[in-house]
């Protein structure tokens, strides 16, 4: 009986959606096929009373799959697009997640076919496509692709030098900062700060000692140089027109940038932040060139490539500098020799215009930055000249 059951039981299936790209297909079920036991049982039974050998004709029964459940496949079949989404996985990286189309099925598009399957004078396997409409999303997985960093916001490089041991260990600290920030993404929204990405200035993460201001003071001190890069990466974000949450400018002027244009970052103390304003992911790219050029590029999507951005600025004051003399009794009176150059101190706002092509469409002040004098030593001789007197 059991070998008998096993080749004649067909199990019911029932019918299925099958949703490719452009098509929606609605596969038929079909019926299941099982022996009607208690009838061979009586059959065989009667057979063996009777002392007959002839054949004994199967009844099957077919067992008619489920109907199509209506409520069901109007959930799955309508149902609005999904945008393809961008998704960071790193500070650096980044996958995109697949748009979904949208679906829309009409009901009584669709009880019209529940009609006729259900109507067929044969329940044999059938496909049909169902009169779906596909919904395309507004940001496909393609178009978002094509647009992702698809264009510079804005750049800017400064230049440094290594011909001393001093400037050699600047580039060094340079390079290593730049490093840290190269790559980094950010999302709508976000805030870059330079002290989380950069993190601490220390020899284990091979930063050299060069020179720094402090207390009033041009002092050695691990990560000498390090200023140069986030001001090289403020300019950039000021051109890109990026809103700039903090920024401070320098204790003394800086050569590698114009007056009012640096940012000074000291880890604990002082950061660069700003926010990414636009509607789209920006990368931030850094290189530090053969040359000695430091430059930052800010990629996103421009929306607006008419838009143009110019720095200005205002002295409002400049402080002489003054010179403070070192007596050296190991050198004669006359002789002269300049320690330190010192630089003149400074008050100067800036101003951001932004141009519509030509056309100045906004203008504001952004900061002012004041810039102490540093004197200019000179170390002099104190020490008496022999005079020689000749014989008479």
């Amino acid at each position: 009986m059991d070998d008998i059951r096993q080749n004649t039981y067909r199990e019911i299936i029932p019918s299925n959606i099958v949703i490719t790209d452009n098509q929606v297909i609605l596969c038929t079920g079909l019926p299941g096929l099982e022996i009607y036991e208690e009838q061979l049982i009586s059959d065989i039974i009667n057979a063996v009373k009777r002392l007959e050998s002839s054949d004994i004709t199967l009844l099957l029964i077919e067992r008619t799959p489920p109907p199509l459940d209506v409520e069901a496949t109007l959930d799955i079949l309508n149902k609005p697009p999904v945008n393809a989404e961008f998704v960071r996985t790193s500070r650096t990286t980044y996958e995109i997640r697949p748009h979904q189309m949208g679906l829309s099925l009409d009901r009584a598009k669709l009880m019209e076919v529940v009609s006729y399957v259900e109507n067929r004078e044969k329940n044999e396997y059938e496909e049909i496509i169902l009169p779906v409409d596909f919904i395309v999303p507004d940001i496909t997985e393609g178009s978002l692709k094509s647009r992702l960093f698809s264009d510079t916001l804005a750049s800017y490089t400064t230049y440094f030098t290594t011909n001393s041991e001093n400037n050699y260990n600047r580039g060094i600290n340079i390079g290593l900062a730049a490093e840290s920030i190269d790559g980094t993404l950010l999302l709508p929204g976000e805030e870059f700060s330079f002290n989380k990405v950069v993190g601490p200035r220390t020899a284990q993460k091979g930063y050299k000692t060069a020179h720094i201001y402090v207390a009033g003071q041009i002092q050695d001190g691990t990560g000498g140089g390090v200023c140069q890069v986030s001001t090289t990466l403020y300019n950039a974000v000021l051109r890109a027109n990026l809103e700039v949450r903090e920024r401070h400018n320098h204790m003394f002027t800086v050569g590698y940038v114009p007056l009012g244009h640096d940012a000074a970052v000291s880890y604990g103390y002082a950061d660069l932040v700003f926010t990414n304003t636009t509607t789209y992911p920006l990368r931030i790219t850094a290189e530090v060139s053969s040359g000695n050029a430091l430059t930052f590029k800010i990629k996103s999507t421009n929306d607006y490539p008419g838009l143009k951005v110019k720095l200005a600025t205002k002295t409002i004051s400049t402080t002489p500098i003054k010179v403070i003399y070192i007596d050296d009794n190991t050198l004669p009176r006359g002789i002269e020799t300049i320690v330190e150059k010192g630089m003149e101190g400074y008050v100067v706002d800036t101003y951001i215009r932004v141009y519509n092509g030509d056309i100045l469409i906004k203008e504001e002040k952004l900061h002012r930055s004041a810039y102490q004098m540093y004197p200019r030593k000179i170390r002099r001789g104190n020490s008496p000249v022999a005079e020689i007197i000749e014989e008479p």
